[in-house]
C-alpha cells in the first residue's frame, strides 16, 4: 500500500462505530430540563484519525466510509474507501472518485483516479489519488475562502454517494492532535419525556457559526437503556420556524462509547452566512409503529 504522510490531526479513533457492539457503557448523560450539558465527542464522522492517519468522512451509505489523506511535499491528495468499521479497506469497482468544491461561489471539480493497492481484487480499487496543488490547498483549508463547500462523490455498486468534507474542522482539529476538539463537543439543549422515552436534543459543537455546518444530535433512551431502532431526521429553519434554511436529512445511530452516550447524528446542516437566530427541527419516528413527533429548538448563531 502506498505510504502517504499527513499533517491532518484528529481525535482518538472511535472504537465503537455503527453496527459494532463491543461497547458496554450505556450512560445517558441527559441534562435536566432546560439545562445544557457538554460531553466529549469522538464519533467516526469527520472527527477521527483513520488507519492511514487521515480524516474519516461519513458517506450517505451506512456500510462504507472514506478516509482523506494528503502529503504536502508531493502535493498528493488520496482517498481510501473503508468498510462499515471505518478501519478495513473496502475495494470498489469505480475507476475514480471526485471532489466537488465551491470556493468563493466558484465551482471546481477534481477527479482522483484509482491506484490499485496490493490485495485489491481484479477490477477493484481501495485507493484513489491525485497530485494537485489547488486541491491540496482546498482540503487543508488554505484556499483563502472563508466558507469553502467541499463534497466527496463516490460511485459504489453503480450508485453515487456523497460525503461532506468540513475543511475548517480538519484544520482546527490539527492543532489538538490526540485530544477531542472543543468544536466537536456534544452539547445538549433540551430534555423531553415522551411515551416512556427520555429524549435529549442538541448538537455537536460549542457554538453555532454562520456559514458553517451544524451536526444536530438526539439521544433516546428507555428505562436507562439506549434506543437504537428509532428514525431521526433534522432540519434547519429561520427563527420564525417557517422558512427552511436547510432541508431535512436523516441521521445515523451511534452506539455508546467510553467517550460519549448513544445518540443519533451524522446529518450535518449548512447554516447560511449572516444567520444570527435559527431553529433546529428534530423529527422522530418511534419504534414499533408508535407514531412520530416533531420538536423545534431555537438556537443562537455567531
Amino acid at each position: 500500500m502506498r505510504p502517504i504522510s499527513t499533517s491532518i490531526g484528529f481525535g482518538l479513533f472511535a472504537l465503537c462505530l455503527v453496527g459494532l457492539t463491543g461497547c458496554s457503557k450505556t450512560k445517558s448523560n441527559v441534562p435536566p430540563s432546560g439545562q445544557a450539558a457538554v460531553a466529549p465527542h469522538h464519533h467516526h464522522h469527520g472527527s477521527a484519525r483513520g488507519v492511514h492517519g487521515g480524516y474519516i468522512i461519513g458517506l450517505d451509505i451506512d456500510n462504507y466510509h472514506a478516509e482523506l489523506t494528503h502529503d504536502d511535499k508531493s502535493k498528493r491528495v488520496g482517498v481510501y474507501v473503508l468498510g462499515e468499521d471505518a478501519a478495513t479497506v473496502a475495494p470498489i469497482d469505480a475507476k475514480s472518485v471526485t471532489f466537488n468544491a465551491q470556493i468563493d461561489d466558484k465551482p471546481a471539480e477534481y477527479t482522483l483516479p484509482a491506484v490499485v493497492q496490493p490485495g485489491d481484487p481484479a477490477g477493484k480499487s481501495s485507493y484513489f489519488e491525485l497530485v494537485s496543488e489547488p486541491l491540496l490547498a482546498i482540503v487543508t483549508d488554505r484556499s483563502g475562502s472563508p466558507n469553502p463547500d467541499v463534497q466527496l462523490s463516490i460511485t459504489i455498486d453503480g450508485k453515487p454517494h456523497i460525503g461532506d468534507v468540513d475543511v475548517h474542522e480538519m484544520s482546527e482539529s490539527a492543532s489538538v492532535q490526540g485530544n477531542a476538539a472543543a468544536d466537536d463537543a456534544l452539547t445538549w439543549s433540551k430534555a423531553i419525556k415522551e411515551q416512556g422515552y427520555d429524549i435529549s436534543l442538541g448538537y455537536h459543537g460549542s457554538a453555532l457559526l454562520a456559514g458553517r455546518k451544524v451536526e444536530p444530535a438526539v439521544q433516546i433512551t428507555r428505562d436507562g437503556k439506549p434506543v437504537a431502532d428509532a428514525k431521526v431526521f433534522n432540519a434547519l429553519l429561520e427563527a420564525n420556524g417557517k422558512t427552511m434554511l436547510a432541508e431535512e436529512v436523516a441521521t445515523v445511530y451511534e452506539p455508546p462509547s467510553s467517550d460519549e452516550p448513544s445518540h443519533y447524528a451524522q446529518g450535518p446542516l449548512k447554516i447560511p452566512p449572516g444567520t444570527r437566530e435559527a431553529v433546529l427541527r428534530y423529527r422522530i419516528i418511534f419504534p414499533g409503529g408508535s407514531g412520530e413527533r416533531t420538536y423545534d429548538v431555537p438556537v443562537g448563531v455567531k
